[in-house]
C-alpha cells in the first residue's frame, strides 16, 4: 500500500499538469495514469468518472506523411503507452504509405483544440 505522501504527490502532479498555461495533453494523461497506478483499485468509481471526463476532453491527432486522422481517446487502457500503440496502429492500418507504426506522429488535443477539429 502506498503512503499518504505518495498519494498526495500523485494527485498534485495531475492537478499541476491540468493547470499549466502551456498545456501538454500527453503530460496530463501520463500524470493520470501514474495517479491511477499509485491509488490502485482503492477509488475505482472516482477513477472511472475521471477517465470518462478525460475521454470527453481529448482527441488524438495522428499524422504521417501528408495524411492525418483524428481518433477519440480510449481510456480503457492502463497506460499512456498502450493508448499510443493503439493510435499508431489504427493510423498505420488506414494509411499504407507509412512504412512503420513508429513513424506516426501523435498529438493529444484537449477540449478547445478537440472542439475545433470536430467542427471542421
Amino acid at each position: 500500500m502506498q503512503n499518504c505522501g505518495q498519494l498526495s504527490d500523485a494527485v498534485l502532479d495531475f492537478q499541476s499538469e491540468l493547470l499549466k498555461v502551456e498545456f501538454e495533453g500527453r503530460a496530463v494523461l501520463g500524470a493520470f495514469f501514474h495517479m491511477r497506478r499509485v491509488f490502485g483499485n482503492r477509488y475505482y468509481l472516482s477513477f472511472y468518472r475521471l477517465r470518462a471526463w478525460l475521454e470527453n476532453q481529448f482527441l488524438i491527432r495522428c499524422s504521417g506523411g501528408e495524411e492525418e486522422m483524428t481518433i477519440p481517446l480510449d481510456g480503457r487502457f492502463r497506460s499512456l503507452e498502450q493508448i499510443e500503440r493503439r493510435a499508431r496502429h489504427l493510423f498505420f492500418e488506414h494509411h499504407l504509405q507509412i512504412e512503420d507504426p513508429s513513424d506516426v506522429r501523435l498529438d493529444f488535443l484537449f477540449n478547445a483544440e478537440a472542439a475545433e477539429v470536430l467542427n471542421r
